[in-house]
């Protein structure tokens, strides 16, 4: 898959971007929204934790998803894919995917992709077909699904 120029422009800009930190105070109130809108509790020391078997629940086809992080904007996400599971056909209309293969493997659009394997799905990109023969965990990071549900809608 060839990645489109903007995706490969707007990564380099953001590799040239120097990171800033915010003033205590604002770094502060971010934390403390961030931490407001997980679902996972947070520890003593304010870092959010989540164990291998927690809150994993019914996804599609036979799959288990597990919500790690989602701040409104962007959602990190586990799927887990027993063996002989599918998902459905989908379209990535409202941002790019990141996905990385953590065990098994997962087929996609009839490549294999195992332990260690990455896929970007850019906006507008389609699966036709996602299956795992031999079961699959794999992590993903897409735009919240409440960003989409936030949007007002058109006229």
């Amino acid at each position: 898959m060839t990645v489109p120029i903007e995706l490969r422009l707007l990564g380099a800009v953001l590799l040239a971007v120097a990171p800033a930190s915010p003033p205590a105070e604002a770094a502060a109130r971010l934390k403390s929204r961030l931490l407001r809108r997980t679902a996972a509790p947070a520890n003593a020391e304010g870092f959010v934790e989540m164990r291998r078997d927690d809150r994993w629940r019914d996804f599609v086809g036979g799959t288990q998803m597990k919500v790690l992080h989602d701040d409104g904007r962007t959602m990190s996400w586990l799927v887990r894919m027993p063996p002989g599971t599918r998902l459905p056909p989908h379209r990535h209309d409202d941002g790019l995917e990141e996905c990385l293969v953590l065990e098994g493997e997962v087929i996609v659009n009839g490549e294999r992709y195992r332990a260690g394997d990455y896929l970007l799905a850019p906006p507008g990109s389609e699966h036709d077909d996602v299956h795992s023969d031999a079961g699959a965990v794999f992590y993903l990071r897409s735009p919240s699904p409440r960003r989409a549900a936030a949007r007002p809608a058109s006229a």
